[in-house]
């Protein structure tokens, strides 16, 4: 299953993944803006962007971001790969995430 790109979306952090390569730090020991390298993203992290491809399983996520929680912070966005796409969001080497259309 694919989903459906070039709609502008929501993608927020949920969880860690079940084995996770990269562990998730909590908020304050996350650099936010910055390469925070060998670890992942915090649970709750959410940007809104549009999918720069269809998401699938074996290929990063890759957004072109135009906010980044809740602040208007224009950017580029990838994932670690997906090992799986559900109805409402999709699983990655690192996290699970909830993806949501905003139109």
């Amino acid at each position: 299953m694919a989903i459906n790109m070039k709609r502008l979306v929501k993608i927020t952090k949920i969880k860690a993944s079940e084995h996770p390569e990269y562990a998730t730090p909590n908020w304050k020991d996350y650099a936010v803006g910055k390469l925070n390298g060998g670890i992942s993203i915090p649970v709750d992290y959410y940007l809104e962007g549009y999918l720069i491809r269809e998401v699938q399983v074996g290929k990063p996520v890759l957004v072109e971001r135009i906010s980044r929680n809740g602040e208007k912070i224009g950017g580029f966005f990838s994932t670690s790969l997906v090992t799986e796409v559900c109805d409402n969001g999709f699983v990655t080497l690192n996290s699970v995430y909830k993806m949501d259309y905003i139109m």
